[in-house]
């Protein structure tokens, strides 16, 4: 039996970007181990947590539900919501007829634009699940999204959430807009085989002191050359560094009505360029490809950048397909009835004894779901006890986590969440090392609601420059703006 790469699943997660932030050693929001409201919470969702600020909110006590449905807006392929909404229906005894899923489109890029237009209609809609790539496009039109303080939902409630997630769920007039139960910080996972083999990597300890920063990464990459005579390139996809090195950014994209793009930006094009002409990458590979799944297995990369919605170790998932690789076979074409195409078709069991991971050079996320409150809301009380009973109980939060590998947003949490990773070697347990590198996240303020669109439109053109497509990184750099006012035509692009 195999297991088939679908189209779908491709482009909900292909869509997923990253915000801007940067590396720390520090964060702040820690409560030092002292109770919390997400600690203390026992499931009683209609009690107002604690706040240790002078947030205004709703009282819990004030809110009623005018409908008797809870309607929340997500994309079909939200591999998400059927465990969300069961455990919250089984747990609380809500009727699960009670709980409506609004699908808007097969993937968060579609999402992204149909909320909107289903928003201006007559449609249902209380909550909107949105990716930390475009949450701010929401979080930010008040004619769409209310803040959560409308449903008694404070900042000051999520103490031990980490602070980048805080951030993300914030506008740009400070209001507290969307909570998440989930923080996505990433690592580099490595084919252990190869390690071993060519750099002599017998542990995922071993192998971060040869990551540890990204001068002894690409020194690393240039022993792997020279070792296997350019046979297996350092990371599998462009796609992966930048994704990575988005979290450098130390400056907003857009600051009022002017877009300047950061120097950041500009020292990746030399990085892309460097790695594709040392060999260390193959650039001609994108992301969410049987080429890309395959890189891994056949052992032509030695790894790539997951983020935590990729390490659960479930079919579909990244690591999975990276262990358990596939086979190019014709298949029919729904687009072409009587036709056939080539489809990397994955193995229907991933092999247990290939993947390890460590830490890598910096710290870094990827995505992430934020749950923001339709205008039209209709259910503020089952809305609010939805909302707490994820991103608040840390009961709730604990089971979740380890049912399907997730991620929590809380600290306290995940010094306690462990998890057998069914596809890393030994069942190596993720979250001992993402606990760490989450807590080093640090947005700085950068973030904006365009992030989204300019990052991909400056990645389009750095890769059509280390391909050779573009002559030069001045006209790479000169294209990803232009992109850029084209798509937003009210900025001032700065040359």
């Amino acid at each position: 039996m195999k297991k088939r790469v679908l189209a779908a699943v491709v482009a909900a997660t292909a869509v997923l970007s990253l915000a801007g932030c940067k590396d720390s050693g520090t964060s702040s929001g820690s409560n030092s181990g002292a109770s919390t409201p997400a600690a203390s919470n026992t499931g009683d969702s209609s009690t107002p947590a604690p706040t240790n600020s002078g947030d205004e909110s709703v009282p819990a006590g004030d809110l009623v539900d005018e409908d008797e449905t809870l309607s929340i807006l997500s994309w079909s392929n939200n591999e998400d919501m059927d465990l969300l909404i069961n455990m919250f229906c089984d747990k609380t005894g809500t009727d699960k007829s009670k709980i409506k899923w609004v699908k808007q489109g097969d993937s968060g890029g579609d999402a992204k634009t149909k909320y909107k237009e289903y928003l201006k209609g007559n449609g249902d809609a209380d909550l909107l699940f949105c990716d930390a790539g475009w949450a701010q496009l929401y979080e930010n039109d008040e004619d769409l999204v209310i803040p959560m303080s409308e449903l008694g939902i404070t900042k000051s409630q999520y103490p031990d959430a980490y602070p980048y997630t805080l951030e993300v769920g914030t506008n740009e007039k400070g209001e507290f807009m969307a909570p998440t139960w989930q923080a996505t910080p990433g690592l580099f996972v490595y084919n252990a085989k190869l390690a071993k083999e060519h750099l002599r990597v017998e542990t995922p300890e071993q192998m971060q002191e040869l990551v540890k920063d990204w001068a002894t990464f690409e020194a690393t990459a240039a022993k792997l050359k020279e070792k296997t005579n350019g046979a297996v390139k350092m990371v599998a996809t462009e796609a992966g560094l930048w994704q990575v090195k988005q979290c450098d950014k130390t400056a907003k994209w857009v600051n009022g009505d002017e877009f300047v793009l950061t120097g950041e930006a500009d020292k990746f094009a030399d990085m892309a360029k460097k790695y594709t002409d040392n060999g260390w990458v193959d650039i001609n590979i994108g992301a969410w490809s049987g080429e890309w799944w395959a890189t891994v297995a056949d052992e032509s990369s030695l790894g790539e950048f997951v983020p935590t919605w990729g390490l659960k170790g479930n079919p579909g998932s990244m690591v999975f397909n990276f262990a358990a690789g596939g086979t190019w076979q014709d298949v029919e074409d729904p687009d072409n009835p009587g036709q056939t195409k080539k489809e990397y078709v994955i193995n229907d069991s991933a092999a247990t004894d290939k993947l390890s991971a460590c830490a890598g050079p910096q710290s870094w996320y990827w995505g992430g779901t934020y749950i923001c409150a339709s205008k039209k809301i209709n259910t503020k009380k089952t809305a609010a006890e939805f909302i707490k009973f994820f991103t608040q109980n840390a009961d709730n939060m604990k089971e979740y986590g380890q049912k399907n590998g997730d991620f929590m947003n809380n600290k306290n949490i995940m010094k306690e969440v462990t998890f057998k990773n069914p596809v890393l070697i030994g069942g190596q347990d993720q979250f001992k090392i993402l606990a760490s590198e989450a807590d080093k996240v640090n947005m700085g303020g950068t973030i904006t609601k365009f992030d989204s669109d300019i990052n991909d439109a400056f990645n389009a053109a750095v890769t059509e420059f280390c391909k050779g497509e573009i002559s030069s990184k001045d006209d790479a750099i000169a294209k990803a703006k232009s992109k850029i006012a084209e798509a937003y035509p009210d900025l001032k692009v700065k040359d």
